[in-house]
């Protein structure tokens, strides 16, 4: 969820530009909003960037976009669209342009295809259009029938990861989840205590939320940072 939240959430809110989020299906589209978008962007410091009514307000059903504004001057920032892969939005979709487009549960999609008809939203950004594919894999093959999508746009993609700059010893590195530390209770206990080891220095930070601490941030390869 971090490698989808943060760059969307970066987009929207400092950038100001459109973003896309899909899932294969309403269905998975809803359960990912109602389950684990829109919770997380309330808890990570950015609520308040939220519609208060109407499509993405508190209490609505799954919008189909949500409009940012900032929550000081209430000015327009950028706009996510809620798209479900393919089929009967096809027509709908082909109005949306945006710079971010994220595609959650790649391998439950019926096929490539439909993949790809959400990413050319981004098409008209050209090389500044950022595309992120995510997803649980169901196959450990790339070829014939059964493949996996999301290893194949995997080996073709930049395998870039997000890494963070430490605010303490500024060593760069990618979030691990083993380094993710908690008092194992009950969830809102979890939550309350969550910290994160740094690789370098090994000290303690809280999360705050959405990691706002961990402030820097690039997209890289390994091989193109020091650890």
């Amino acid at each position: 969820l971090c490698s989808i939240l943060v760059p969307i959430l970066r987009h929207l809110t400092v950038l100001r530009q459109p973003v896309v989020y899909s899932q294969p299906t309403m269905a998975k589209l809803h359960e990912a909003w109602a389950g684990k978008l829109a919770p997380s962007i309330r808890e990570s410091g950015y609520g308040g960037w939220l519609p208060t009514e109407g499509q993405g307000a508190k209490g609505s059903q799954t919008p189909k976009f949500i409009t940012f504004r900032d929550p000081i001057t209430r000015a327009r920032a950028g706009t996510m669209y809620l798209l479900p892969g393919g089929g009967a939005s096809e027509s709908a979709q082909a109005a949306v342009t945006a710079a971010v487009v994220a595609v959650d549960e790649v391998d439950s999609f019926p096929d490539r295809h439909r993949v790809e008809l959400v990413t050319k939203r981004a098409d008209s950004y050209g090389s500044r259009g950022l595309r992120i594919y995510t997803s649980t894999v169901k196959s450990d093959t790339i070829e014939g029938e059964g493949a996996s999508i999301i290893l194949a746009l995997y080996a073709e993609s930049t395998a870039s990861r997000l890494w963070f700059s430490c605010p303490h010893c500024t060593r760069w590195q990618p979030l691990e989840w083993e380094r993710v530390r908690y008092l194992d209770g009950n969830e809102p206990e979890a939550i309350a205590t969550a910290s994160y080891a740094c690789a370098g220095c090994a000290g303690f930070r809280r999360s705050c939320g959405f990691f706002p601490c961990w402030f820097s941030i690039k997209c890289s390869g390994a091989a193109d940072l020091p650890m």
